[in-house]
C-alpha cells in the first residue's frame, strides 16, 4: 500500500512527554532496524524493514513540553513502530519506553509457519482482539447521568470558585440581562429557554463549579461534543446523550471530560476524566449495565452505554409569528446528531411587509434582530441546545448540522419584537445519525433534501409596467416562470423609477399560478421599512 493507516485511525504515542523521547532517542540509534505494524487499523502483517539513519526530538505545538519522535526526518507514532533486538524479534517502542496503548502487541516474533520461517506476527499466545465484534455495531448511545463533584478542588481546601466569581458566571440570562444586553435580542431568548435545564436547581451554591460534561477523540485534530452548563452545582443529572460512531473512535479512546465553565471558546479548567478504548466500550454495551466513574474532583459519574438504533426522525412544526421561538416538541438532540431543517411559507410585519423564510435585508430593522444572528431580518432560525452554547442558525431556507451540543430543538424568526407580526412559517426537521467522517470533523457535505419531498406547484408572475426585477421570496428570480413548493410566497417586484411592490401570494399544489403584479402610484419616500 501507498499509505499508512494508522493515520485516519488517530494518534497513541505520536506526542510524547520529553522523558519518553529522549528514552526512544536511545533506543533508535543508528543503523538500527524498525518495522511499521498498525495492529487496529487493520494491518494483515507489518510494513517491510526500515534502516534508523537519524533520530530527533520536535517540540509539540501545544508548548506544554511533549515532543514529537523524529525517524528519518518523519514524525513517527511509536504505538506503531517496532525495533528489531538483532535476534529476529521487533518490540514496540511505545512500550519500552512507558508510553500507554491499547490493542498493540508488545513484540513481533518470526512466523516459522509462512515461506521461508521469516514473517512476522503478533505471539500465538496473544488473546484475539475483540474488534470484530464491532461490525454489528454501527455506534454507541452515551447518556450522562448523574454527575456528582467534590466540594473542594481535590487535594485541597481551596473551593471551586469564591462566592465572587460563582456570582459573577451564574446564568447566562441573568448575566447578560443585568449587562444591559437584552436589547440585543437576549430577553427573548432567555424567556423561551426556561426548560434548558432537564432537571430544576432548587439552590445554588455560589462556591461550586459550572459544570458540563464533554465528549472528546484525541489526536492532532480532535473533536469534542458537550453537554449545556449547569451553574453552580455539587450534583446534578444531566440526562444528556451523545451518538458516537464506533469507527470514530480511534487508538487512542474515546475520553469523558467533567468540566468547570469559566466562559470561554475552550473551557479547560478539568474537574476529572475517564478514557475509553474500542474495546472498553463494547465490552460495557455487551455488559448492559450502568458505568460509575470517579476520578480527580468528579466524586461520582453514572452513564450508560448502549448500541445504537439508526435515528431516522422527521417533524413538522407550524410557527404562529407573534410567538417569535417555539420548541419543537417531543424531540431531543443527542450531540453528534445531523440535524437538517427548511423552513416555508410567509408571514407580515405591523407596517404589512410579507416575510420569506429567507427574511429580508430592511435597513433600520437591524435592532430588531436576534443576538448574534447576522442573516436578514425576519429570517427562519434554528437552535440547538442551549443559547451559550449555541448561537442561532439561519434557515434559509435551509440549514443543516451536525449537532455540537446536546439538548432541545427550538425554532424561530429573526425578530426580537415578533408579537406585532401575523401568519405563520412551517419548519421541516430530519435528524439522523452522523457519519464516522461528520462525527471526527463536526461538519457534513450534504445537501438538504427535505425540500425535494414537498409537493409543488408553478408560479409565472408578470409586472405592469414592463420592467421591473422580479424575485420570489426574497432570492428566487422569477423570469419565465419557476416551480415552488405549495403554499404561501413573497412576491417582490421593483421598478427602474423606484416603486415597490410587495405581496403573498399562495400557490396550490400541482397546478399553474399566474399573477400581475402592478406597480404603485409612486415611489415611497425615504425608508418604509
Amino acid at each position: 500500500g501507498l499509505f499508512l493507516p494508522c493515520v485516519a485511525l488517530g494518534d497513541q504515542c505520536a506526542v510524547v512527554t520529553r522523558d519518553q523521547g529522549t528514552r526512544a532517542v536511545a533506543l533508535l540509534r543508528p543503523g538500527s532496524t524498525t518495522i511499521d505494524y498498525c495492529e487496529p487499523c487493520g494491518d494483515k502483517k507489518p510494513w517491510p524493514a526500515k534502516t534508523v539513519s537519524a533520530v530527533a526530538l520536535r517540540p509539540w505545538t501545544d508548548g506544554d513540553g511533549q515532543v514529537e519522535v523524529l525517524i528519518n526526518g518523519k514524525a513517527a507514532d511509536l504505538a506503531y513502530v517496532f525495533l528489531g533486538d538483532g535476534n529476529g524479534s521487533f518490540g514496540n517502542i511505545a512500550k519500552l519506553i512507558g508510553c500507554g496503548t491499547t490493542d498493540v502487541s508488545a513484540t513481533l516474533l518470526p512466523s516459522s509457519s509462512s515461506a521461508g520461517g521469516n514473517a512476522l506476527a503478533p505471539p500465538s499466545s496473544a488473546a484475539p482482539s475483540n474488534e470484530s465484534q464491532s461490525a454489528a455495531i454501527r455506534a454507541v448511545v452515551i447518556e450522562i447521568g448523574t454527575v456528582r463533584v467534590t466540594t473542594t478542588r481535590p487535594g485541597t481546601s481551596r473551593p471551586w470558585h469564591t462566592v465572587e466569581e460563582g456570582k459573577k458566571g451564574g446564568s447566562f440570562c441573568d448575566a447578560k440581562q443585568a449587562g444591559g444586553m437584552v436589547g440585543a435580542g437576549v430577553g427573548v431568548l432567555c424567556a423561551l429557554f426556561k426548560d434548558d435545564e432537564p432537571q430544576k436547581v432548587e439552590r445554588r451554591d455560589f462556591s461550586m463549579p459550572d459544570v458540563f460534561v464533554r465528549a472528546k477523540t484525541g489526536g492532532r485534530s480532535p473533536a469534542f461534543y458537550r453537554t449545556s452548563t449547569i451553574f453552580n452545582i455539587f450534583e446534578y443529572d444531566f440526562q444528556s446523550r451523545f451518538v458516537v460512531p464506533f469507527d470514530a473512535v480511534g487508538p487512542s479512546g474515546l475520553q469523558l471530560q467533567v468540566v468547570n465553565d469559566d466562559g470561554s471558546s475552550d473551557p479547560n479548567d478539568l474537574i476529572g476524566s475517564v478514557v475509553l478504548s474500542r474495546k472498553r466500550l463494547l465490552e460495557v454495551v455487551q455488559a448492559g449495565e450502568p458505568l460509575t466513574i470517579k476520578d480527580g474532583g468528579i466524586d461520582k459519574m453514572v452513564m450508560t452505554i448502549t448500541a445504537d438504533d439508526p435515528t431516522n426522525e422527521e417533524r413538522i412544526v407550524e410557527l404562529t409569528a407573534s410567538d417569535g421561538i417555539g420548541r419543537v416538541p417531543g424531540l431531543n438532540i443527542d450531540a453528534g446528531q445531523v440535524v437538517e431543517v427548511c423552513a416555508t411559507g410567509a408571514y407580515k410585519i405591523a407596517n404589512g411587509f410579507w416575510i420569506p423564510p429567507t427574511g429580508v435585508p430592511g435597513k433600520g430593522l437591524e435592532e430588531r434582530r436576534l443576538m448574534g444572528v447576522e442573516t436578514g431580518f425576519g429570517a427562519a432560525v434554528v437552535m440547538i441546545g442551549s443559547p451559550r452554547t449555541s448561537p442561532p442558525i439561519a434557515v434559509t431556507p435551509c440549514a443543516i448540522a451536525v449537532a455540537s451540543t446536546s439538548g432541545p430543538l427550538h425554532v424561530g424568526i429573526n425578530d426580537q419584537l415578533s408579537g406585532d407580526s401575523s401568519g405563520a412559517l412551517r419548519f421541516h426537521v430530519r435528524v439522523t445519525d452522523p457519519t464516522p467522517d461528520e462525527w471526527k470533523t463536526r461538519s457534513t457535505k450534504r445537501s438538504p433534501s427535505l425540500l425535494a419531498k414537498l409537493p409543488v406547484g408553478k408560479l409565472k408572475v408578470t409586472a405592469t409596467p414592463p420592467g421591473a426585477e422580479i424575485l420570489v421570496d426574497g432570492t428566487i428570480p422569477a423570469a419565465g416562470g419557476l416551480s415552488v413548493v405549495a403554499g404561501p410566497h413573497t412576491i417582490w417586484a421593483s421598478w427602474p423609477d423606484g416603486r415597490v411592490s410587495i405581496s403573498m401570494q399562495g400557490v396550490p399544489a400541482g397546478k399553474e399560478t399566474a399573477v400581475l403584479v402592478t406597480a404603485p402610484a409612486s415611489a415611497p419616500s425615504g425608508n418604509s421599512q
